[in-house]
């Protein structure tokens, strides 16, 4: 016979492994039921998420729908000849929002025709044109130098002197010396485009004092449209036009209407000329001269300027742009991109960088033409011619311009 202790205590033992088992047994089942739950919950919100970011195919067909409708309601129909724009919400004349998408019985009339934009074009980017570094030294004394300066007054005068036909005035300035003499520097010309030289200097002025900017716009109106030169007098009344884009037809294209447009900016000749005659006024723009041109006939009139007024306006402008070159640069860019095949550059080497600007008037027989020049010394050169011939005039500028820079690369040649 077993010894009942034994047995009892053999017993407990079993039953409490039991226990134990089946206690791990719901461990194990309560933490299986949980992760499962955990899983079912974690792949629903990852099936709403995957159902945001991925739209069923019907839903991105009808999404983009809308939006094509959305664009087509706000596109705007132009004049394939002129740049596409939208129009500003600030300047647009159709109300898009009034507009009922979903009648289809709506209809358009097919002979009704949108406004051209008037919006003004951006003008392009621009490469900036400096002025070339010079380290050349005089190679002649200045005795030497004092004596070839009396014989190209003297040529000038020559020249000047062998032209009985024609009336011409003459300036030359030295940026960096003393030079400067005139013959008939004095004498009033009607002067052509040449005075735009001195209106967009007071449009730069005006930058540098902050009361305009280019990037400001104006409209086209009838009283600017001028004949002559320039692609403006053709524009449409009403169309927009940047003050950069005005200022840089004026000295390049010779742009009558842009010239007007920039007078209008800044509140008139009248009031633009009172600023000038701060700089120079030997002949006064605005008041009445008599004069004899170079057929004898006498002329009285205003809007006329002398060859040392425009050497003036040139040295000016060349003063601000060297302390200033940030604010005049634009200007530099486009006297620097005139017609060189014409005026007292169009003689001198490709690489000799010339700023000028010309002005004619076949009424007058006038050519006048005023230049910065850059080679060893930077110089101003200023004529103004009147003949019956016109070739011959702008022969004249040539040669003038060609006498000084032959002048000044004598003095650095080896």
């Amino acid at each position: 016979m077993k010894n009942p202790v034994t047995f009892s205590i053999h017993s407990a033992r079993s039953v409490q492994r039991k226990r134990q088992i089946r206690n791990i047994i719901l461990l194990v089942a309560l933490l299986v039921l949980f992760l499962g739950g955990f899983l079912i919950l974690r792949i629903s919100v990852m099936k709403k998420e995957i159902s945001e970011k991925f739209p069923s195919e019907s839903g991105t067909t009808s999404q983009a729908a809308g939006d094509t409708l959305a664009a087509s309601s706000e596109t705007i129909p132009t004049d394939s000849s002129v740049p596409t724009t939208i129009a500003s919400t600030e300047t647009s004349t159709t109300d898009t929002s009034s507009t009922d998408a979903t009648d289809s019985t709506a209809t358009s009339d097919p002979t009704a025709t949108e406004p051209i934009s008037t919006d003004p074009v951006a003008f392009p980017a621009e490469e900036n044109v400096y002025i070339p570094d010079s380290e050349a030294l005089q190679t002649i004394t200045h005795q030497v130098r004092d004596s070839a300066y009396d014989d190209l007054q003297d040529a000038v005068a020559n020249l000047i002197a062998s032209h009985p036909e024609a009336r011409i005035g003459f300036s030359y300035v030295n940026l960096i010396n003393s030079e400067a003499f005139g013959i008939n520097d004095c004498a009033p010309f009607v002067v052509g485009g040449a005075v735009n030289l001195p209106i967009n200097l007071i449009l730069y002025n005006h930058v540098y004092a902050q009361t305009i900017t280019l990037d400001q716009y104006f409209a086209v109106e009838e009283t600017d449209i001028l004949s002559g030169s320039g692609t403006l007098s053709t524009a449409s009344i009403g169309t927009n036009h940047y003050l950069r884009e005005l200022s840089n037809l004026s000295l390049v294209s010779n742009d009558n209407t842009a010239n007007s447009m920039i007078l209008r900016s800044l509140g008139g000749i009248d009031t633009v000329y009172d600023e000038l005659r701060s700089i120079s006024s030997v002949v006064d723009y605005r008041v009445s001269v008599t004069y004899t041109d170079y057929a004898s006939l006498q002329w009285s009139g205003m809007n006329r300027m002398s060859t040392e007024d425009l050497a003036e306006y040139a040295e000016s402008f060349y003063s601000d742009y060297m302390m200033y070159p940030n604010v005049y640069q634009s200007m530099f860019n486009d006297l620097s991109h005139t017609d060189r095949t014409i005026g007292v550059g169009s003689g001198l080497p490709s690489d000799v960088l010339v700023c000028h600007k010309s002005g004619a008037n076949t009424k007058y027989g006038s050519n006048s033409d005023v230049a910065i020049i850059f080679c060893e010394e930077p110089f101003i050169v200023s004529v103004s011619v009147e003949c019956a011939d016109d070739a011959a005039g702008k022969a004249i500028e040539q040669q003038l311009g060609t006498l000084v820079y032959d002048y000044i690369h004598s003095c650095y040649a080896s």
